[in-house]
């Protein structure tokens, strides 16, 4: 045999061994897992704390799924037995139902919840925006045993703070313009 055919044969078997390596890792984390964060205002920050609430509660443009999100659908509102928003996030793969638990927009505090049908996950964020900074407590539960289940739990374990914290840089981007709105 060449050398170009065992470097095939290694290179592939390196892979299918960093395959098997996500799907065993996967199965034996726990199923639930937690993030806090903590993220202060930089000092040249140019959106004021109340902007940044009003963002979080414009998911059509702030959507939770970040730059994953291709669209926004399904959005409903309602302020019967207090405020609820519900709606559905496009991530290509599938879509993210999303909703708010529980409101407080005089301490700018709320709850959103996650569900993922194709891989049966959930997540919760409890969001507070405070005058020096954000701050958001992050469980997600997989219950599922599955590879798809697997690859989910190794993401979020080494993955949700960036998520999060892409997030909040989102919110916390420039003012928008006229024009943006």
């Amino acid at each position: 045999m060449g050398s170009l055919t065992w470097f095939v044969l290694i290179f592939t078997g390196g892979i299918f061994f960093l395959v098997l390596l996500v799907i065993i890792v996967g199965l034996l984390l726990p199923k639930k897992y937690g993030v806090s964060m903590s993220i202060p205002y930089p000092s040249e920050l140019k959106v004021k704390p109340d902007e940044v609430w009003k963002r979080i509660n414009n998911v059509e443009k702030y959507p939770l799924c970040g730059s994953m999100c291709r669209s926004v659908k399904d959005i409903k509102s309602s302020t019967d037995k207090g405020y609820t928003l519900e709606w559905t996030e496009d991530i290509g793969e599938g879509e993210i139902s999303n909703k708010t638990t529980s409101y407080d927009a005089t301490a700018r505090k709320c709850t959103r919840e996650m569900y993922d049908p194709n891989v049966n996950m959930q997540a919760v964020w409890n969001m507070t925006v405070k005058d020096e900074e954000i701050c958001i407590d992050a469980e997600y539960n997989v219950p599922a045993k599955s590879v798809m289940a697997s690859f989910i739990k190794c993401t979020l374990r080494f993955c949700a703070s960036q998520g999060i914290s892409g997030y909040v840089s989102t919110l916390l981007a420039e003012p928008e313009t006229k024009k943006d709105k």
